[in-house]
């Protein structure tokens, strides 16, 4: 097909394609560059974010645990004084608004204290049961009675002078001090934070009624890994439904996991702008290539056929036609050939004319 095109429309076309080809190229690597750059910014930046985040539910949940054994190595849980203790506990309590129960459990399960409500039998408990072989315990999180929020509980053995375990202190952390955390980050102007346990289970979310309604997450890929303890980022749908980057990172000892979204329309939307621009260069360069072309191509193509003309005119006998010379050196060159063998031609015509 190109083959019977005329002249002047494939130069036209090479001219373009020479011009337009090498800019496209050069622009899709370009954006290609940004793309990546703008990602991979993107995600230092959130990773940042959830490692912060991390860092903040980490200190709430171990500076509690911290509190508790040191509590429970005073000598007035060592004393197991009921009284006494439980004004200890309150005394902890209202200095630390993250607790919501404190209790001090007896070796045969039975509580001597707690900070509110009555004491009860609480030897079926894990948490106590846990601490009476002398390890600290924290539980999954539950909804709690009290606040009908999430909360945990923690416990540790109470121990005397021997060593031996002689009871249980435990404390319920409220995990809304985890969604006022998550409430203060702003990622762009639509990004949000997820915060699950080590079942999958929405801790801190946007939707409240989520973490209410204890939602398992486990299913998604980036759930599974970052409660396997694993960081990173990937490209996915996010926990509202909207194609997004996704940063995770997980909390250092108790297996939760800080999740950060950001829709990826937001997180590209200046390579989108920067891309219309690039588009609307691109249409500039075509018409600028086209223009040049022509011009170009008028300066070939005319002289061209000028000569052709003269040519034909030849052939026919007719040799009152002169080559105009044109801008080109070669065409100049044929022209002046021409214009050498038209004068040529026409003083040889007469003695042609004779010899017939």
């Amino acid at each position: 097909m190109f083959s019977k095109w005329k002249l002047r429309s494939r130069l036209v076309v090479l001219f373009v394609l020479f011009a337009l080809v090498p800019t496209i190229l050069g622009g899709l690597f370009t954006a290609y560059l940004n793309y990546q750059s703008l990602k991979q910014s993107t995600i230092g930046s959130n990773q940042i974010i959830s490692q912060q985040v991390a860092g903040q539910i980490y200190l709430l949940v171990n500076d509690s645990q911290n509190l508790l054994e040191a509590l429970a190595a005073s000598p007035t849980a060592k004393s197991m004084d009921g009284a006494n203790i439980k004004a200890m506990l309150i005394a902890a309590l209202e200095k630390n608004s993250q607790l919501e129960v404190l209790t001090a459990i007896d070796s045969a399960g039975m509580q001597i204290a707690r900070t509110v409500g009555e004491n009860a039998f609480r030897g079926e408990r894990p948490y106590f049961k846990e601490a009476m072989k002398g390890s600290a315990y924290i539980s999954d999180v539950y909804i709690s009675a009290l606040t009908n929020g999430p909360c945990v509980t923690i416990s540790t053995p109470v121990k005397n002078s021997s060593g031996t375990v002689i009871g249980v202190l435990t404390a319920d952390i409220s995990l809304k001090s985890i969604w006022n955390i998550v409430d203060k980050i702003h990622i762009g102007k639509s990004g949000y934070v997820d915060v699950v346990d080590t079942q999958g289970t929405l801790i801190a979310h946007p939707d409240f009624q989520r973490v209410l309604d204890k939602e398992n997450l486990v299913t998604m890929p980036f759930i599974a890994q970052v409660i396997a303890g694993k960081t990173g980022s990937i490209e996915a749908v996010s926990t509202q439904g909207s194609k997004s980057l996704v940063v995770y990172n997980p909390i250092e000892k108790y297996g939760w996991g800080v999740l950060v979204y950001q829709p990826e329309h937001e997180v590209y939307a200046t390579l989108i702008s920067s891309s219309i621009t690039v588009i609307v260069f691109l249409i500039f360069v075509v018409l600028l290539a086209l223009w040049t072309a022509f011009a170009i191509v008028r300066t070939i193509v005319n002289p061209l056929q000028d000569i052709v003309i003269v040519a034909g005119n030849v052939a026919k006998g007719n040799l009152s036609y002169d080559v105009k010379l044109s801008e080109v050196p070669e065409l100049d060159q044929l022209a002046s050939a021409f214009s050498v063998m038209i004068p040529q031609t026409r003083s040889c015509k007469p003695s042609l004319l004779l010899r017939q």
